[in-house]
């Protein structure tokens, strides 16, 4: 369920146009998550959203484009400080919270196919454009702030990821990030970032509650089983396990959810969710 808050009015309204200050998504598990915190808008600026439609989702019902526009302060020399804003079309993955894109300009225009989860704009599918989610952010974000720590705090890296409640929602705690998580949370504290290190400590206490040592590390798989990118059921993709196929457990989610690693023959490795019921025991 998504959920608008705190409308504009007054002068509000006149300064930044009409629109919610705040949007949350509740999620299977009952958490409420909010977008884009860092954001909130204030007498100088901010994300203002827009609200949705019926057109909104994607076919499945998985995706969904979330309208806003990041209002801010443009100061000219010999000019008066004038309230400018720029539209964007993120694009939330329903299961997760996950915003997996942020486009602007030209592509925001378009719209759902209403055949299957694409999005078309003056006929051409940019999919590629509004679905491109990423694997393994975390540790990228990590390993990209210790090559440059002098190019600003990890704090400013978190909040060009969208926020710490997106970075997570992406990227959800396991065996392969928690060390990770670890150090970010500690680094965070450091710089005086508090809030954010208290969010990734909750998260991996809640992961650790899981019993994510019920499974072995590695084991087969029993029967046919479906990949799916995120815990849920409209997450499935199109590939699938067959019986006998070994993979390595990185995490166990509630509801008989296991993330897993399965090595292709060349080498590739595919980071993916499947239902426990369809592992050996």
């Amino acid at each position: 369920m998504l959920q608008f808050s705190d409308h504009l009015s007054g002068t509000n309204e006149l300064r930044f146009g009409s629109g919610w200050a705040r949007a949350r998504l509740k999620l299977k598990t009952g958490d409420w998550l909010r977008f884009l915190p860092d954001e909130s808008l204030s007498i100088n600026g901010g994300v203002v959203f827009n609200g949705v439609s019926g057109r909104s989702s994607s076919f499945s019902g998985r995706y969904l484009v979330l309208p806003l526009v990041r209002q801010g302060m443009l100061e000219s020399a010999g000019k008066e400080p004038r309230i400018v804003g720029n539209q964007y079309c993120p694009v939330v993955d329903t299961s997760s919270g996950c915003m997996i894109s942020f486009e602007t300009g030209a592509i925001c225009s378009g719209a759902w196919s209403q055949q299957k989860d694409a999005w078309i704009e003056q006929g051409r599918d940019r999919s590629g454009e509004m679905l491109q989610g990423q694997e393994d952010l975390a540790n990228q974000l990590w390993t990209d702030f210790r090559k440059s720590p002098k190019s600003g705090t990890l704090r400013d890296r978190v909040v060009d990821a969208l926020g710490i409640e997106n970075l997570i929602s992406c990227d959800s705690p396991s065996n392969t990030n928690r060390h990770t998580y670890r150090q970010i949370a500690a680094a965070l504290r450091r710089e005086g970032a508090a809030s954010d290190a208290r969010y990734i400590e909750n998260k991996l206490a809640k992961v650790s509650n899981e019993r994510e040592s019920e499974l072995a590390l590695d084991t087969r798989v029993r029967i046919k089983s479906w990949l799916y990118d995120s815990p849920d059921a409209l997450a499935r993709t199109t590939a699938y396990l067959v019986p006998g196929d070994r993979v390595k457990v990185l995490g166990v989610s509630k509801d008989g959810w296991v993330k897993t690693e399965y090595t292709q023959a060349n080498g590739k490795k595919i980071k993916k969710w499947i239902l426990k019921s369809t592992l050996d025991e």
